[in-house]
């Protein structure tokens, strides 16, 4: 046994003794922590690290404690054995602990490496994006599984909420999981570290996790290739660098992958999965990009125009129905289904009825000289020319009767030969007043009551000749 490990086993011992002492919180957590992360030149021993994590399990104080110890044990060794294996139990505790410990270890002094191996500093700051990346999925994320588990498949797999998601979500997603991949090729030893078999112990589960994050990013890189061909232009142009950007990782990982057979770090069927995109499609994409552009940036995609178009189409024929009138003959017939129901707008107001103005009525307010006036003008009733009506004789000489004119002849004055010259005219006249009123009828009545102003003293006169 070298000086180096007999001084490490000491620095073991004694750290045990102190927790058992001095331990405030969890003293059996704090030893559990030193044998797991012992000066041993050899993986911790997987009873150790089940231990933490089944005491860190349910208990946010434990799981606070853990944090707290591991950071004090990374922060004062000197030796790359113990910080390797500080960092491996932390990844642990990110896959298959509390996740109350992710939000602990993402704090700036939970994970300081500083004056250790460039392979320590890159794993750190590989379980620093991954904690971070597991805290922003919701729900709850998978956890990678070892190899001293079962096969059984990885929890919460995220395919269903993937297609759910918009092309930004996506295009953000995929660039969360390619810096992640590239932290993984960081974590690629060089020099003596590759022979340490703390370093490929170590080295395995993030080998193991590598290969899900690729068929992460296949199956986003899968979605963004349905909606390609039915985005703008912008968002093409960034759907076609992150197939760029994929490709050329895809390849570093395959070489990386390559190296981890040579060594026996990992059989080809861990990441027989991990596909090369196909050069075939690249360039079809590219042709697409560079046929969208030359068309115009600000041109929507054909499927957007489609529906354009028809929400056109569709508010055209809208704007375009009008009711059409009912056939005559349609109209004729009595209608056997029950009567619609019509809007009061389009009914139309009954006309009203005519109003048939009576002449004599004086009901009616009309003012006093209006009704002269009108019975003034029945009594000389006038052609439809304006003109008067003359009756010729048998003689052909006109005769004027008394009873139209009463104070021309004054021996006519009988009567009788008035009546007969009346009704003997009666036959001849023209005009006739609205409301069924007969012109002469009035006209006799006016003319009744002066023969009988003129011929009054005269009736009296024969009457007393008679009489003596």
């Amino acid at each position: 046994m070298s000086i180096r490990k007999a001084l490490g086993a000491v620095k073991d011992q004694t750290s045990i003794g102190i927790a058992k002492v001095s331990a405030a919180i969890a003293p059996e957590l704090d030893v559990a922590i030193v044998r797991a992360t012992s000066h041993e030149d050899a993986p911790a021993e997987d009873r150790h690290v089940r231990e933490v994590v089944t005491l860190t399990a349910h208990s946010r104080p434990y799981t606070a404690a853990c944090a707290a110890s591991l950071s004090r044990r990374l922060s004062r060794t000197r030796d790359y054995v113990v910080a390797a294996k500080c960092l491996a139990l932390a990844h642990r505790l990110v896959a298959d602990g509390d996740p109350h410990f992710r939000h602990e270890l993402v704090r700036p002094a939970a994970l300081r490496v500083v004056g250790h191996s460039a392979f320590v500093r890159a794993y750190a700051l590989y379980l620093d994006h991954r904690a971070r990346f597991l805290i922003s999925l919701l729900p709850a994320p998978r956890t990678v599984r070892f190899a001293d588990e079962t096969g059984s498949p990885p929890r919460g797999s995220t395919a269903a909420t993937v297609q759910e998601m918009d092309t930004e979500a996506l295009l953000g997603r995929a660039l969360q999981l390619r810096q992640l991949l590239d932290r993984v090729l960081a974590c690629r030893p060089s020099g003596g570290a590759r022979q340490s078999r703390v370093v490929l112990a170590t080295l395995y589960p993030v080998v193991k996790e590598s290969t899900q994050l690729c068929s992460d990013v296949a199956v986003v890189l899968a979605v963004l290739l349905d909606r390609f061909f039915d985005m703008d232009y912008p968002d093409c142009v960034k759907v076609f660098e992150a197939h760029v950007s994929t490709a050329k990782q895809t390849d570093d990982l395959l070489a990386f992958y390559g190296w981890c057979d040579d060594v026996r770090l990992a059989r080809p069927a861990d990441f027989a999965d991990v596909k090369r995109i196909d050069d075939k499609l690249l360039e079809t994409l590219e042709q697409f990009v560079r046929e969208r552009g030359r068309a115009g940036h600000s041109s929507p995609p054909p499927w957007q125009q489609q529906q354009q178009q028809t929400a056109q189409s569709d508010e055209l024929d809208m704007n375009g129905i009008k009711a059409l009138p009912a056939p005559e003959h349609h109209a004729a017939e009595p209608s056997r289904s029950a009567p619609e129901k019509v809007a009061p707008e389009q009914m139309a107001p009954p006309p009203p009825p005519p109003q048939t103005g009576d002449l004599v009525d004086l009901r009616e307010p009309v003012v006093e000289d209006e009704q002269e006036n009108k019975l003034a003008l029945a009594l000389f009733s006038g052609t439809e020319n304006g003109g008067w009506v003359a009756f010729p004789s048998d003689d052909a000489a006109e005769v004027t009767s008394a009873w139209q004119t009463p104070a021309a002849e004054a021996g006519k004055a009988e009567w009788e030969l008035a009546l007969v010259e009346t009704a003997s005219k009666l036959s001849r006249q023209k005009a006739s007043m609205g409301g069924g009123l007969d012109p002469l009828l009035l006209h006799g009545m006016y003319d009744q009551g002066a023969v009988r102003q003129q011929f009054g003293p005269q009736r009296g006169r024969h009457r007393g000749a008679r009489a003596a």
